[in-house]
């Protein structure tokens, strides 16, 4: 059952996950793998306080849970960024293999303009995760604060690449827009 809400998850169909998901905690209340599913189902799906709630659950049952504590911290957007950054590397110390730490912790240095560092957490969950286009998305835009205007389009392209098999939190158009300006700019420089 499980297999069927990740799989509706996957494909973008968030309320669906999400019902599966809270089918499966009608029969085991307790379910580690449906509690992190319904809260990231939730948040993708647009409601962050159900995500807020089952993330709380999920600690209250798993304490150590780190797909819990990196979703708060990104619900926190910040609002602690040393106490948030401290949390996410003891995590990462832990369990440096985690994309979705290193992937949350580049979104603390985004957020807080921190793009050298935001680059390099990004490209660790990158390479972490290579099929997640979100990943990739967030190093092209770090690679474009950046100035890294080849790189960038590069890893614009392999996002929307990606995007074609796993729905992404970015919108398409809007990625493909910035491709294209960004492939006006090195053309007109070539000329």
């Amino acid at each position: 059952m499980t297999d069927v809400a990740y799989a509706a998850y996957v494909a973008g169909r968030f309320q669906d996950a999400r019902q599966g998901y809270l089918a499966i905690l009608k029969e085991k209340h307790n379910h580690r793998e449906a509690l992190q599913g319904v809260a990231a189902s939730a948040l993708r799906g647009g409601d962050s306080d159900q995500a807020w709630w089952m993330y709380r659950r999920l600690l209250a049952e798993y304490p150590h849970d780190p797909l819990a504590t990196a979703g708060l911290i990104n619900l926190s957007k910040g609002r602690d960024l040393e106490a948030d950054t401290f949390m996410l590397e003891k995590l990462l110390h832990e369990q440096p293999q985690t994309a979705y730490l290193h992937f949350s912790l580049g979104s603390l240095y985004a957020h807080a303009g921190r793009w050298p560092e935001a680059r390099a957490a990004f490209a660790r969950a990158a390479r972490l995760e290579g099929n997640n286009p979100d990943y990739a998305c967030n190093l092209a835009i770090t690679m474009d604060q950046l100035g890294d205007v080849e790189h960038a389009r590069s890893y614009y392209g392999k996002a929307l690449e990606l995007s074609r098999y796993r729905q992404p939190y970015f919108d398409p158009k809007e990625i493909r827009s910035r491709l294209a300006f960004l492939t006006d700019r090195v053309s007109d420089h070539m000329r």
